[in-house]
């Protein structure tokens, strides 16, 4: 007939991560805003990685807002970054990652044109 509520709900993943006023060694990540159903507050946890098959990812740079600025990067090197909601009671939305886009378009039209030339 019915079924009793969860004791808490997990907030939605961040959408839409995107990056903006990047320099030599800063760049500020933005994402749009989770939701949670329970109306918990939410906290985000953002993480980021250089672009060169290492497997480690940065501390965890915790937040409020739904941005963050970035500093003390390496200059000329591509990041990839991931960012998750929490809610008061401990729910987890789980990580959403962006890869770095420019790099996987590059490394498309490369194979695409290494297709086409042994065809």
């Amino acid at each position: 007939l019915f079924r009793t509520r969860k004791e808490n709900y997990d907030p939605t993943k961040p959408t839409d991560i995107r990056d903006s006023n990047v320099t030599k060694n800063s760049a500020e990540v933005s994402w749009d805003a989770s939701s949670d159903e329970d109306g918990d507050s939410i906290t985000y946890e953002l993480q980021y990685q250089i672009d060169d098959l290492n497997p480690f990812w940065s501390a965890s740079v915790p937040t409020t807002n739904t941005y963050l600025n970035l500093t003390d990067l390496t200059s000329d090197k591509s990041y990839h970054v991931r960012v998750k909601a929490t809610d008061a009671r401990g729910g987890d939305s789980g990580w959403e990652t962006v890869y770095n886009r420019s790099e996987a378009r590059r490394e498309s039209k490369e194979w695409r044109k290494r297709r086409y030339m042994h065809h």
